[in-house]
C-alpha cells in the first residue's frame, strides 16, 4: 500500500450510521422537552436563570472595571480579581448553556426526525 492509498482508506469506508433507537430517543426526548418547555413553571425557572445571568454579567463588569483602576497596584488584590472575573465569565457561560440547552435538544430532535425519515425511506 502507497502512501496515497494508506491516506485515502478512511474515504472508502462506510460512514457509520446512527442507530434507530439512538435517534427514536433522541426524538422523543424532543417532544418531552417541548412539553416542558411550555410549562409554566419553567417560564418561572427561565425567569430565575435570566436575572442569575444578569447579576453575574454585573459582577463581571464590576471585576473588570476594578482591574482598570490604576490604584489597584498589588498583585495579589489583581490575581484574585482576575480569578473573580474568570469565575464570573464561566458562570454566565453556564447559565447561557443552561438557557439555551432546551432549543439545542429541540434542534436534535427534528434532526434526529429527519434522519430516521431518510433510513425508513432507502431501507423501503
Amino acid at each position: 500500500m502507497n502512501i496515497d492509498e494508506y491516506r485515502n482508506r478512511d474515504s472508502k469506508r462506510p460512514k457509520p450510521v446512527a442507530k434507530t433507537d439512538d435517534l427514536q430517543a433522541i426524538a422523543r426526548e424532543a417532544a418531552k422537552i417541548e412539553i416542558l418547555t411550555q410549562d409554566e413553571n419553567w417560564n418561572l425557572f427561565l425567569s430565575y436563570l435570566e436575572a442569575s445571568l444578569k447579576a453575574s454579567k454585573r459582577h463581571a463588569q464590576g471585576m473588570a472595571e476594578q482591574l482598570r483602576d490604576p490604584m489597584i497596584v498589588n498583585p495579589d488584590q489583581i490575581a484574585k480579581i482576575r480569578a473573580a472575573l474568570s469565575m464570573a465569565d464561566v458562570r454566565s457561560a453556564v447559565i447561557e448553556e443552561i438557557i439555551e440547552f432546551p432549543k439545542f435538544l429541540l434542534e436534535q430532535g427534528e434532526k434526529a426526525k429527519k434522519q430516521i425519515a431518510e433510513m425508513q425511506r432507502d431501507a423501503a
